[in-house]
């Protein structure tokens, strides 16, 4: 038989991630009162908001970043000695 927690985790895991959201939202609201909280729970709903906004509109990358990247840091300090 599943404890009280497992049958909220499940129920809470099978809502839409808009609600699960706000869930998360008032969960860490409620461990802490306070500026910190407050700033917590800020961050929480920007996170979520970015995530959100990534997955309707992946932003695009420029080949130059991959070239930069797979150059690694030896090839970046080697451009910035020039």
């Amino acid at each position: 038989m599943a404890t009280k927690l497992e049958e909220i985790e499940k129920a809470a895991l099978n809502l839409p991630a808009a609600e699960r959201a706000q869930l998360v939202t008032r969960l860490v609201a409620s461990l802490g009162e306070g500026a910190d909280a407050e700033i917590e729970l800020a961050w929480v709903e920007e996170a979520e908001r970015r995530y959100q906004e990534a997955l309707k509109d992946p932003p695009a990358v420029e080949p130059a970043v991959y070239q930069k990247a797979e150059e690694g840091p030896k090839g970046r300090m080697e451009e910035l000695r020039c």
